[in-house]
């Protein structure tokens, strides 16, 4: 079952590899993730304080414990859905497709989820 689910992520992955300007639409990393887009603004506003804290927090907030969680993820960047800015930082909120997971042995395919995420946006380059 699992080599089966594999294939499907690698032949999704051959999809963008087919056309070179969306195969680097696929980025992996490190990224908060969050159900609504209200969720993941709340997490960018606790986020000073500690990120540990502010998950259990919008999580204890919406009375589910997997509202809002931190992974190291693969996803494919979809819209736009507004900027947060905090005194650390500014920051993009994007719906993401999250379609793996990220370890030391690589890419692990999951079920294709729609997510909002907050993306550091490099003001130095702006």
């Amino acid at each position: 079952m699992a080599a089966r689910a594999s294939l499907a992520f690698f032949g999704f992955l051959a999809l963008f590899q087919a056309s070179p300007a969306q195969a680097a639409d696929v980025e992996t990393g490190i990224a908060p993730v969050c159900d609504t887009r209200q969720q993941v603004e709340r997490l960018a506003s606790l986020m000073a304080y500690s990120t540990k804290s502010a998950v259990q927090t919008v999580n204890t907030e919406a009375e589910d414990p997997h509202a809002c969680g931190i992974a190291n993820l693969a996803y494919l960047r979809g819209a736009r859905a507004g900027t947060v800015h905090t005194q650390e930082a500014t920051f993009e909120i994007v719906e993401v497709l999250v379609v793996g997971t990220v370890s030391e042995t690589g890419v692990k395919p999951i079920k294709p989820a729609v997510y909002f995420s907050l993306l550091k946006i490099d003001e130095r380059a702006a």
